[in-house]
This record gives structure tokens, C-alpha cells and sequence, in this order.
């Protein structure tokens, strides 16, 4: 953050610093009369914000090579999550495709208490032993009076 301020206040200046040019240039004392038109800047704050351009273009170099291998990286990650994703879509259609095939080769398998023939054989059971109960019920209550 503290180089990107001095880059703002360095681009700032540029035309001062690069902008006009002034053949006669020259360095001024106290009480000297300018040879050119413009803003006075001081040496030592000439030379800082000349440094500071020179640092901020090299780290601007800096992250844009970066950003050009962290670009090439992404898309790496990319192109293998892309291929990882298809293998994934392959093997789910396969395993689709076989869970059809053994779904309507085979019949259901249904327990034996839920079958056709053991339901019928229990209820007819239970049904003929409430009426032969009821009957002896009704026989011992006749019985009795």
C-alpha cells in the first residue's frame, strides 16, 4: 500500500518530471532566478520520486509475470478439473447404463411372507379358525343356559 501511494503521488509529477523538457535547466540556490517555467522540485525529492517510478515499474513487471503463471496455473487446474468432470460424467452414464440393464433383466425378488400363495393360505386359515371359534363360542354359551 505504501508503494502504491508513491506511485500515485510519482504519477503525479511526471509531467514535471518527464513532461517538459528546459535546455537551460539548472540547479537553483535561494535567491536565483529560474532559466525555465514549471514547478521547482527538489533534488532529493526528484531523486525519491524517480526511485519510486523505477520500483513501481519494476513491480509492476513484477505482477504481471506473476499474474501470467498464476493465469497459466488456473488453467491447468482447469483443463484437469474439465477432464476429472468427464471421467466422473463416464463412469456415472456406465453405471446408469448397468443399473438398466440388471433392472429389467431380473424379476423382483419378494420375500416368501409377502408372496401370493402364503398370504391367501394365512388368511384362509385365520378365517376358517374365527368361525369354527365363533361357532364353539356359541355352542358352550347355548350349553349353559
Amino acid at each position: 500500500m505504501k508503494a502504491l501511494g508513491k506511485l500515485i503521488s510519482a504519477t503525479c509529477c511526471l509531467l514535471v518530471l518527464y513532461g517538459f523538457d528546459c535546455p537551460q535547466s539548472s540547479f537553483l540556490t535561494k535567491g536565483d532566478t529560474a532559466t525555465c517555467t514549471g514547478i521547482l522540485v527538489p533534488e532529493l525529492y526528484l531523486s525519491q520520486m524517480r526511485e519510486t517510478i523505477e520500483n513501481a515499474d519494476a513491480e509492476l513487471d513484477y505482477f504481471r509475470t506473476r499474474w501470467s503463471f498464476d493465469q497459466q496455473e488456473f488453467q491447468l487446474r482447469l483443463d484437469q478439473a474439465t477432464q476429472q468432470l468427464a471421467v466422473c460424467a463416464t463412469e456415472v452414464d456406465t453405471l446408469r447404463a448397468t443399473a438398466l440393464e440388471t433392472a429389467n433383466l431380473q424379476e423382483p425378488v419378494v420375500p416368501w411372507y409377502e408372496s401370493v400363495p402364503f398370504v391367501v393360505t394365512i388368511t384362509a386359515v385365520v378365517s376358517v379358525g374365527f368361525a369354527v371359534g365363533f361357532y364353539a363360542l356359541a355352542d358352550h354359551l347355548a350349553e349353559q343356559q
